[in-house]
């Protein structure tokens, strides 16, 4: 069946030559009809192997990789940040309960604000009005990332509680 889309006059081919039989002219007319529609380009193309993008996805995965893995960081950075500032706010509570009962001792104070919050490397500061008194807590903290040995440039927290004094 080569013959039948190779070969426009095919037909007239055949019958010259004297090898056309009853069947053949159906047979070329199926044929010829089947590819009449199809262009030679188009059948062309389509022996080709289809055009793959398969490395476009690699591309883009490595273009987006560094972004990901800087949010990824980002959001573990805000969360050690929150972490130590609630920390601290509740050491500065602890602190002011403590100064409510004894407020004349600012080293049991300071204490409570130490073992409460767990950061060693604090500032407290008591300011008195009676019949309340304010315990202010600061610190400065610097976040490692454990990426390339970077680390989060030192800040500094503060956490302020004020509280009524206890009587006695």
């Amino acid at each position: 069946m080569h013959w039948c889309y190779s070969r426009p006059q095919s037909l007239r081919y055949w019958s010259l030559h004297g090898q056309l039989t009853a069947k053949a002219p159906a047979v070329l007319a199926t044929c010829s009809t089947k590819f009449l529609t199809t262009s030679w380009v188009a059948r062309s193309h389509l022996a080709k192997s289809p055009r793959t993008d398969s490395g476009q996805a690699a591309v883009e995965f490595a273009l987006v990789l560094p972004f990901i893995i800087l949010a990824i960081a980002s959001l573990f950075v805000a969360a050690r940040v929150i972490t130590d500032q609630l920390a601290l706010w509740h050491g500065a509570y602890a602190g002011a309960y403590a100064a409510s009962l004894e407020p004349e001792k600012p080293e049991a104070i300071r204490q409570a604000v130490v073992n409460e919050a767990g950061i060693s490397n604090v500032s407290v500061s008591t300011t008195r009005a009676d019949p309340y008194i304010t315990v202010s807590v600061s610190t400065t903290r610097t976040i490692p990332l454990f990426i390339f040995g970077w680390s989060v440039r030192a800040f500094t927290m503060n956490a302020d509680v004020t509280i009524h004094i206890q009587d006695s």
